[in-house]
């Protein structure tokens, strides 16, 4: 069977189907398109379909292929972080823009969700926190678009920790960014230098209604609570009484800003 008959015989999206094709070939898409009449063997054809199967049961992409495509970069993934979405994109814009001009805004960054930033302080801050890491790709983000700030990742997961640490070495920001295993909230109370939070935190109700691929993700990465806010509502408060804290920028839901 050729490159092309299996694309065209896939049951799951052409895209999606080459993308898997790629990966288990070790190439890249382009190289796929322009190699369409290759001859797979048996061996080869028996993998595509392992992955193709795993994608047709809703395991997201992301998870299969070990990367996501993050603000133009490849960040490497694995099951025990949430996959990077566009909106959290648009919490990194809207975290670049008030980290450049501070102000109060609410911007939506996706169908129901938005970026709200709030200014809690005046004054300088040294220090930008990402709560809740996951794979790292705010706070990365956020260094190799030119914060030159001390940059913090933390998350209460050691396995997500270990994704971020591997995708800070693989932009070469070992020495910039650093990684904390705690609970936000505990780690907001006690630090003292002049600071800025940026979150994506789980915003999900409890009995809300998921995709099939988001059934994957870390349960305690998506889900908070009957109303969604009780990862939310401490970090905030936790925000409000630490006099070093001068600003916050967080993604949620609509119903929630």
């Amino acid at each position: 069977m050729t490159v092309r008959e299996l694309i065209a015989g896939a049951t799951i999206d052409h895209l999606d189907a080459e993308l898997l094709i790629a990966h288990a070939l070790s190439q890249d898409r382009t190289w796929l398109l322009a190699h369409d009449e290759e001859i797979l063997s048996e061996e080869q054809e028996r993998a595509i379909m392992q992955l193709i199967g795993r994608r047709t049961s809703g395991e997201p992409l992301a998870y299969i292929t070990g990367s996501r495509s993050f603000y133009n970069r490849t960040f490497h993934v694995s099951p025990d972080v949430l996959v990077p979405r566009q909106s959290t994109e648009g919490l990194v814009t809207l975290a670049l823009e008030f980290l450049a001009h501070p102000q109060n805004r609410t911007v939506a960054i996706d169908a129901g969700i938005v970026g709200v930033s709030k200014v809690l302080r005046s004054g300088h801050w040294k220090v930008i926190v990402d709560i809740g890491t996951g794979s790292g790709c705010i706070g990365i983000t956020l260094a190799l678009e030119g914060r030159h700030e001390k940059i913090i990742g933390v998350d209460t997961s050691k396995a997500a920790l270990k994704v971020a640490e591997r995708n800070a070495r693989k932009f070469g920001l070992e020495g910039a960014i650093s990684f904390v295993c705690e609970d936000g909230p505990a780690f907001i109370h006690r630090l003292h230098e002049p600071f800025v939070i940026v979150s994506n935190p789980p915003y999900v109700p409890t009995a809300a209604e998921i995709d099939t691929g988001t059934s994957f993700e870390p349960r305690s990465a998506v889900f908070a609570g009957k109303d969604g806010l009780d990862v939310i509502r401490p970090l905030v408060q936790a925000a409000i009484m630490n006099e070093a804290c001068k600003g916050i920028v967080l993604e949620l839901r609509e119903d929630q800003a």
